[in-house]
């Protein structure tokens, strides 16, 4: 992987729901793709070379898939 970086398609969007996608970092705002009636979600979430982006990475598949966050000793 280049980047950190995560894609939601109109599928998976139309499953969890856009508002809900949409608010799975509240440091950063997804870039919406497509048509408005089948939108994809594109984050950003780092260069793929900071710790930091991978964190944000993981953070967003556990709230997209329903995971309880994670606690980082």
């Amino acid at each position: 992987m280049a980047g950190a970086e995560q894609h939601m398609g109109p599928d998976a969007l139309a499953d969890r729901g856009l508002d809900h996608a949409r608010r799975a970092l509240t440091e950063t705002a997804p870039t919406q793709l497509g048509p408005a009636a089948r939108p994809a979600l594109h984050y950003v979430l780092g260069d793929g070379t900071e710790p930091g982006a991978w964190e944000r990475l993981q953070r967003v598949n556990d709230r997209l898939s329903g995971a309880r966050p994670r606690r980082h000793a």
